[in-house]
């Protein structure tokens, strides 16, 4: 630390806990440890980057190539997930003692000496954070926020370590702090230089396209144009309003709780549903191509009229808005679910599509030259034509279907398990519709005082109050319900061996929400869904009540506003006592107990053995 960090006239740094220089010699050796796998990455992957000159992307299954790169970064990915699982646990530990630290009183005395030490350290460090005037750029690591008055980089492991380890030795991915896209993540796997490498086994060599098969937009032309002006196409129909659907009955008996979205209530599929088992496979190529665009087609219209006529010149200038580009996107994973049979409704109709996609393929009439052919290798061959086909539903289609950002699939993100693909839309739906109705509260309440008395004023703001908190109870009642299946999910690790295993290893179901959410809006400031709410719910004691700050009510950004407008109901005494010892309850949780060391999470199987595990074990 710097010479001015004293406290009484004692040098800090003289002082540092043992718990905390361990972890400093930690990062240390996890670096040591990174930079040598990510060099053997190098020689091993150097074939995959090279073919084609294109960073991984032309290496593909069954290349020797592939084979080597493939399975050297398996090894990379293990070990990296070994140091990964015990950097997660010290900086739990970490954040949990530090938070002690700000909030617990001085002498309070801990059961572990260990945690006593690093608390009253953290103590002293915070004191001199708040009263320093200098910030210490000196220390801090190239691309870490250094300090300012409302931002405290001690306050997480991470930021511990990059202020008093600036230079940790990492190769190139130097960051222990996830910020933005991971580029930098020191724990990201694969690297984001070598993902297309690392990911080969999941590339197939292209095939060369039947020569008699039609081209995707000449046939999405074609019917669209007979069509024209038309609220209905081979069955299929404009769309209305409708809301999420969370009716147990929607669902299959293993994906109970989950929330489907009202675009997805009436997803075009006649073409697909008037497919036999004796349909050629050209036949198939063709419904999906067909419904898929119908589908955007209508989805388009609905949008158009939803939003600005504005829409129109973005097409015709080439560009479309993130918001429908997400809603393609949404759309796009659907079709494949329903090809691989993946999709998680009860619909008899969606299923016995999947059954005709499996028949189609092995009977006499869909054989061909090509052995083994399954709903996944089929896709993968189509994939391509389908997302054409979206992509020409579109007005100005010219002008955004070869354009680079538009022209590739998103299959990766298609991958991603269903249900935390509608719950990410879910989260997206939601944020969009709380920006609009926290305008309107803002607006019915905005001549509102407070201790004034305005009967009119004070009308318009109990009835801005009160349409906020009944359009609010609706989505909190399907956030707790998706998200306790988010982590029944989790914990019965339904995402393993799926592409979403390393982003649900996260604290909470917001927390998922707000990292996905941040990467399908990159051009958007989002921080919605980042933060826990501080209000606590009395009526309930189990995990549920981990709530994401913007599903308070009253939101933060009307103050306090609805509260003097319609004052709560005064509690019992019985009320009141119960509040006060639940509040010192949840003080006293021990922090595997915890969320980010914040609130309880319904873990009260912890066995004995664990627990001594987590509080004697190394930081």
């Amino acid at each position: 630390m710097t010479q001015d960090m004293k406290c009484n006239g004692i040098q800090i740094e003289d002082y540092i806990p043992q718990r905390l220089r361990w972890m400093t010699e930690w990062a240390e050796w996890f670096c040591k440890m990174q930079s040598q796998e990510f060099e053997n990455l190098v020689p091993n992957c150097a074939g995959c980057m090279n073919k084609n000159n294109n960073g991984g992307k032309g290496c593909t299954q069954g290349d020797n190539d592939c084979t080597t790169c493939d399975k050297q970064c398996k090894e990379y990915g293990e070990k990296i997930k070994k140091w990964k699982d015990q950097w997660t646990k010290m900086d739990e530990i970490y954040q949990f003692l530090y938070l002690q630290a700000r909030t617990v009183r001085d002498r309070t005395a801990f059961d572990n000496p260990t945690d006593q030490q690093v608390v009253e350290f953290f103590k002293e460090l915070q004191k001199e954070i708040k009263n320093s005037d200098s910030k210490r750029p000196k220390r801090s690591a190239p691309g870490v926020t250094a300090l300012t008055p409302n931002t405290d980089v001690y306050s997480s492991a991470a930021g511990y370590i990059h202020q008093e380890l600036p230079n940790v030795g990492c190769n190139t991915q130097t960051e222990f702090c996830k910020n933005g896209k991971g580029e930098k993540y020191t724990f990201e796997n694969p690297p984001p230089l070598y993902k297309e490498a690392c990911n080969c086994e999941n590339n197939t060599k292209p095939q060369p396209a039947p020569k008699k098969e039609e081209e995707a937009c000449n046939m999405v032309n074609t019917i669209l144009s007979a069509h024209a002006g038309k609220n209905e196409i081979d069955s299929c129909n404009e769309k209305n309003d409708r809301t999420w659907n969370c009716s147990d009955d929607t669902f299959n008996e293993h994906n109970k709780g989950a929330c489907m979205p009202p675009r997805r209530q009436s997803l075009c599929i006649h073409d697909l549903k008037e497919l036999t088992k004796n349909s050629s496979k050209e036949q198939l190529r063709e419904a999906f191509i067909k419904c898929a665009a119908i589908e955007t087609h209508f989805l388009w219209i609905y949008y158009k009229n939803k939003n600005s006529s504005i829409v129109d010149t973005q097409l015709q200038n080439g560009n479309i808005p993130d918001e429908f580009k997400r809603i393609m996107y949404y759309t796009f994973g659907d079709y494949r679910d329903i090809c691989l049979g993946t999709d998680i409704s009860s619909d008899s109709n969606i299923k016995g599509i999947s059954q005709k996609v499996n028949d189609i393929l092995n009977s006499q009439y869909g054989k061909t030259h090509e052995q083994n052919i399954t709903p996944k290798t089929w896709w993968e061959k189509n994939k391509n034509d389908i997302w054409q086909g979206i992509l020409c539903a579109l007005p100005h289609s010219d002008q955004l279907k070869n354009k680079p950002e538009y022209k590739t699939p998103p299959e990766e993100f298609a991958q991603t398990p269903q249900f935390l693909r509608w719950f990410t839309e879910w989260g997206d739906q939601f944020c969009r519709e709380r920006g609009v109705k926290i305008k309107e509260l803002k607006e019915g309440c905005k001549d509102y005082e407070c201790k004034k008395r305005d009967d009119d004023k004070k009308k318009a703001c109990v009835k801005a109050c009160k349409e906020y908190q009944t359009w609010l109870q609706g989505w909190k009642d399907q956030y707790k319900q998706q998200s306790a299946k988010f982590d029944r999910d989790k914990k019965d690790r339904k995402f393993e061996n799926t592409s979403a295993q390393e982003d649900v290893d996260v604290s909470s179901a917001n927390e998922y929400l707000n990292e996905q959410l941040k990467k399908l809006c990159e051009d958007e400031k989002f921080s919605c869904m980042e933060n826990f709410s501080q209000q606590v719910e009395e009526t309930e004691l189990s995990g549920q009540n981990i709530l994401p700050e913007d599903l308070d009510y009253p939101p933060k950004e009307i103050g306090e506003k609805c509260k003097c407008a319609i004052p709560p109901e005064p509690m019992s005494c019985v009320e009141k006592t119960a509040q006060k010892l639940r509040k010192i309850a949840e003080k006293n949780v021990e922090p595997q107990l915890k969320v980010n060391g914040k609130k309880y999470n319904d873990n009260c199987n912890v066995t004995k053995e664990k627990y001594q595990e987590t509080k004697g074990g190394n930081m």
